[in-house]
């Protein structure tokens, strides 16, 4: 689905390229979106790495993504989506939380030490995170301008308060058949390029 979806995306930017393009030279355009090549681009972008040069310059692949770094984290009651990602944040985090014993750990204070315990890091969050209430978490983390995100699942996004606020979901009749082809509610949407 999620690749019905992008190619989507990809396709309706591509027409709406056409049409700038038209517009502005008169000339028409041939739209080609293949689905392999799209999903392909799409995906390399953060995993090309050290193959983005030539020669290779290190391995392919996101390691905080492949690792099992960047990862939802667990609450006693949900989950939610937290990334204290420079030295400062990494610090207030584990200090708020009176786990000020990682920082020396981990050398929080050196980048290029604290990226290679990325993973180890992690889980040391989520062991924390798993202490606390969804709420809790959010709260601390909003405190120190962290940034989070509650995690939700396809049966409470829908009473979500801002989803709820746009209208995103809405109920509608369904018509008991299909409008034929020649109906002027179908002619009205087409125009010509």
């Amino acid at each position: 689905m999620l690749a019905d979806k992008i190619a989507g995306l990809a396709t309706a930017n591509a027409i709406l390229g056409a049409l700038v393009h038209k517009a502005c030279t008169g000339e028409g355009q041939y739209v080609r979106v293949p689905m392999f090549e799209t999903m392909v681009a799409f995906t390399m972008t953060e995993h090309l790495g050290g193959h983005g040069f030539q020669p290779p310059i290190g391995d392919a692949g996101y390691a905080r993504l492949l690792k099992g770094g960047r990862k939802p984290s667990p609450t006693k009651d949900g989950y939610i989506a937290v990334l204290p990602y420079t030295e400062q944040l990494w610090k207030a985090f584990f200090h708020r939380l009176g786990r000020g014993e990682f920082i020396e750990q981990f050398n929080i204070s050196s980048r290029i030490e604290r990226n290679k315990n990325i993973q180890a890091i992690y889980a040391k969050l989520r062991n924390i995170t798993a202490q606390y209430t969804t709420k809790e978490m959010m709260d601390v983390c909003r405190e120190m301008d962290i940034p989070v995100a509650e995690m939700y699942s396809i049966h409470t996004i829908q009473p979500h308060p801002h989803v709820q606020s746009t209208g995103l979901f809405q109920t509608m009749t369904h018509p008991p058949k299909a409008t034929p082809p020649d109906s002027p509610v179908l002619q009205d949407a087409c125009f010509d390029l």
